[in-house]
């Protein structure tokens, strides 16, 4: 029994060396005179490449997997998601679909030309007017659909116009987090 054991332990210790899951310590060693920095990061810089993660990570598991990949690799580069606040014009949710879609008829009869039945997103069953980027101009639409005879409000909502973007340079980028993958690109972009 002792010797499965053992013999179990130095098969996973093999397996984690061969896949590169988990190395011995390096021992540090002095920068030359003259600022190069191959010998501090242990190999020379023609050997490494640049890594994105695809798809990009959300905001909060992009920041960890910077600071987590920083310790070990040459640059780490994490560009949050770029968001933008819209204001949409839009009804009351209605109980069913088919209200719904009334709503919108009646909207467009009245001369909503843009008026669109909003599914998904948070969205169940509402007649939606516009879609604007200013405050001001939401406020004027929801009045004008007001004066017609509807119940128009107005939400926020932030889009995501610019995903996040991980980056990293080094000679091997090790394991991508689950339902993710490293994918090589030129340094020079």
């Amino acid at each position: 029994m002792r010797a499965t054991v053992i013999l179990l332990i130095v098969a996973n210790i093999g397996c984690l060396l061969w896949f590169g899951w988990w190395a011995p310590p390096a021992k540090p060693e002095r920068p030359t005179a003259g600022g190069d920095l191959s010998p501090i990061v242990g190999r020379d810089p023609a050997d490494s490449r640049c890594f994105v993660l695809q798809p990009p990570p959300s905001l909060s598991q992009g920041r960890a997997l910077a600071q987590r990949l920083a310790a070990r690799a040459e640059s780490v580069d994490w560009q949050p998601p770029q968001t933008q606040k819209e204001y949409w014009v839009h009804l009351p949710p209605l109980d069913d679909l088919a209200d719904a879609r009334r709503a919108v008829r009646a909207l467009r009869e009245a001369g909503f030309d843009n008026a669109a039945l909003a599914t998904g997103r948070g969205w169940t069953n509402v007649a939606v007017v516009g879609v604007f980027q200013q405050r001001a101009q939401a406020v004027d639409r929801r009045d004008t659909v007001r004066d017609s005879g509807f119940a128009a409000r107005i939400s926020s909502r932030q889009r995501e116009v610019r995903p996040g973007r991980l980056t990293l340079r080094a000679a091997e980028p090790g394991t991508a987090p689950e339902g993710h993958q490293w994918v090589q690109r030129d340094c020079a972009r």
